[in-house]
């Protein structure tokens, strides 16, 4: 069955699995680059999906890191060298600064992405609120969100602060603000200033809800969108050039790298990698 979608309302489910759903064949109009994130081995991956298929994986690397097996690398953000100078961080190769964080450790680390492909570690902060099982991350606009599987909660710090005292958040959000079974979130994004995003693994769905901090505040998280049957969804990223969300989906042993347009509701495969990828952010 191709295609089959339920409708109600503002609730979209697509009722087929991802393997049986209508791709679409709109090609976008713009390069886009994104830095994919590799568990096992702890890596990078840079990607461009505007490219054909042959060359879209432009170059990869090994992150300076210790093999935590099961339990390394899991999100990835992006910090602009233009943002990172107004937290006195000197400007690094490759556009801004890799964050990448740990789940066996509530600690981020900052790399640089050399032009020569080295990855060279300038140095790692602690969460003193998170210790373990950090799924993803996001860094908007002077702001790091945090998201804490084990503890159901997402984490909003300030940068700044952060990066100068390791103070702890100024505001923790329950994820019980949306419903119980909501509990393995292993990607988000909040696209201001009226919708997120979750990759919700455990239920295998994309949930897109009203603005997610304002809405965990007052306990009333409405779904919009929810796109089901998504199997062992890992990450989140939005393509600004050609507007539409970026997202992993593994399965046997490769990661999928999907397309989703919300005005069209169609997912496209982009690529397919045979690699444990947790993590995927674009390069602004």
């Amino acid at each position: 069955m191709l295609g089959c979608f339920a409708r109600h309302g503002l609730l979209v489910a697509i009722c087929c699995s991802l393997g049986l759903t209508s791709f679409s064949s709109v090609a976008p109009t713009q390069p886009s680059r994104f830095i994919l994130l590799s568990e096992r081995p702890p890596a990078i991956i840079e990607f461009d999906p505007t490219l054909p298929k042959n060359q879209q994986t432009l170059r990869s690397a090994r992150l300076p890191i210790q093999d935590f097996a099961n339990k390394g690398p899991e999100g990835i953000a992006f910090l602009p060298n233009a943002d990172a100078k107004t937290f006195d961080l000197p400007p690094v190769e490759g556009k801004g600064y890799i964050i990448v964080s740990i789940e066996a450790k509530g600690l981020l680390y900052f790399f640089e992405w050399q032009n020569n492909g080295a990855v060279k570690l300038h140095f790692t902060r602690n969460l003193p609120q998170i210790q373990t099982d950090i799924a993803a991350l996001q860094y908007q606009a002077g702001t790091l969100w945090v998201m804490a599987t084990s503890q159901h909660q997402l984490y909003e710090y300030d940068m700044a602060t952060l990066l100068a005292t390791n103070a702890p958040a100024r505001a923790v959000y329950p994820l019980d603000a949306i419903e119980s079974r909501y509990a393995d979130i292993e990607g988000i994004f909040i696209r201001q200033p009226t919708t997120s995003i979750l990759v919700n693994d455990l239920a295998q769905e994309l949930l897109i809800i009203d603005t997610y901090s304002d809405c965990l505040e007052d306990f009333n998280c409405q779904v919009l969108q929810r796109f089901e049957h998504i199997p062992d969804a890992s990450d989140i990223t939005w393509d600004e050039h050609n507007q539409r969300f970026i997202f992993l989906s593994r399965r046997n042993e490769f990661t999928h790298i999907y397309a989703l347009d919300l005005v069209t509701e169609e997912i496209e495969e982009l690529h397919k990698i045979w690699s444990d990828l947790e993590g995927i952010v674009a390069i602004p």
